[in-house]
């Protein structure tokens, strides 16, 4: 990835107060007598986090004067979807945000009137996938029609919405635990899309109890058995659980010596 403009210049002025991450270049650090200040940018954006208020105070101040910065101040992020244009305001709600059958392809359904809408409500609901990893498999599913969405992956789209709207009280429970060891769950189908065969990875990321990162994404190539489809997903799977375990050893965080990655293995008979 490329990196934004200004970054080398903020990187050569932070080094007085931050040091750069070894496992991610857009992450700055400060730890020093019991403060520990973390810094991290995107593209244009800027988010400063830490333990004391007044050295974050500090920081912003210092970085105010050799940059043009605008303090949005705390972060507060709300996610609207356009529930009344897309007629879902008072729809019944869904079990499930995805249906088991039929399933979704390009050449199924006549194009839907209104891509526009379409690509926008599917970029809301990408944003909501950061908090609800339960409709991460089904809004990337959906996502994979943008260019020419059909009535039915319309239908699958509001199916989400419906969910959504049974399950607003649903969202990740964050709890104390102690122990500090990371556990991840890899899964795969095999060759599920019906227009290029190619088949799904899914992983989940946990550190103690809590879940820290998941993905649900189509794999690049296509798989000739169900071992290589769980293969290309362990793969993955394994380079995000090395990436974690580095950025937790450059917060001082320490884990178990040895992590586990679980799959589910099971060869299903065609």
């Amino acid at each position: 990835m490329s990196q934004p403009p200004g970054f080398e210049k903020l990187a050569t002025n932070g080094t007085t107060l931050f040091t750069s991450s070894k496992a991610d270049s857009s992450l700055f650090l400060y730890k020093h007598a019991g403060v520990t200040t973390l810094l991290i940018v995107y593209v244009d954006d800027i988010l400063i986090t830490g333990g004391s208020p007044a050295f974050i105070d500090f920081v912003v101040s210092q970085l105010h004067a050799k940059f043009s910065l605008k303090d949005l101040g705390e972060l507060k992020l709300f996610f609207g979807i356009e529930v009344h244009r897309a007629g879902m305001h008072e729809a019944n709600t869904a079990s499930t945000p995805i249906a088991a059958y039929p399933k979704l392809s390009k050449a199924e359904g006549n194009l839907f009137s209104d891509p526009t809408l379409y690509r926008s409500v599917i970029g809301a609901l990408q944003y909501i996938c950061h908090t609800r990893p339960d409709i991460n498999f089904s809004v990337n599913k959906a996502a994979q029609y943008m260019q020419q969405p059909r009535d039915t992956h319309w239908t699958a789209v509001k199916r989400i919405l419906r969910y959504l709207r049974g399950t607003l009280d649903y969202g990740l429970w964050f709890t104390v635990d102690k122990s500090m060891n990371l556990t991840m769950y890899s899964d795969a189908d095999w060759g599920s899309d019906a227009d290029d065969r190619r088949s799904t990875s899914g992983y989940c990321l946990f550190l103690g109890a809590n879940i820290i990162s998941w993905s649900s994404k189509k794999q690049r190539a296509v798989s000739r058995s169900t071992a290589e489809a769980e293969y290309r997903s362990l793969a993955d799977a394994a380079s995000e659980l090395m990436w974690v375990q580095a950025i937790l050893a450059d917060l001082d965080v320490h884990t178990a010596n040895v992590s586990k990655i679980w799959c589910e293995n099971m060869i299903t008979k065609q």
